[in-house]
């Protein structure tokens, strides 16, 4: 992004777009990625749905000491939403695991290896989001 400014390019808004597809290409372009990706909007659309879920995930979040941070649904459109959700899933991965696991939900518990994947996907992409957010920013 100091490239572009430096160089005074005007077309910031065009990159963003090529960012944005580039990225959701090759998010779309790994199996165990997509996978992945699908058990936490499974996971997150039973709690948006279910709000004696959303309240034991706010009591257990507590218990806890974890902020009381709502779980993020991935909108298609946008790369980082899944990004966000992801990132929300890790950081709110016990809370959400024992969560699961009282309401008798064992169906939608992410395996220990979904966490380490999840943690991967977050730091390769957290690069790409710190990039968007700041050309969001400058426009």
């Amino acid at each position: 992004v100091a490239a572009i400014r430096r160089n005074k390019w005007n077309h910031l808004p065009c990159f963003a777009h090529t960012l944005n597809l580039i990225v959701s290409n090759s998010l779309e372009e790994v199996p165990e990625v997509l996978a992945v990706i699908q058990r936490c909007k499974n996971i997150v659309s039973f709690f948006h749905k279910s709000c004696k879920a959303t309240d034991k995930l706010t009591v257990i979040q507590n218990r806890l000491s974890l902020d009381n941070h709502k779980l993020i649904q991935q909108v298609d459109t946008r790369w980082n939403s899944a990004f966000y959700m992801l990132q929300r899933i890790a950081e709110q991965e016990e809370a959400v695991r024992t969560t699961l696991c009282l309401l008798n939900r064992n169906d939608l518990i992410i395996s220990v290896e979904d966490v380490e994947m999840i943690k991967s996907i977050v730091e390769v992409l957290t690069p790409f989001e710190a990039v968007t957010r700041e050309i969001a920013d400058s426009y």
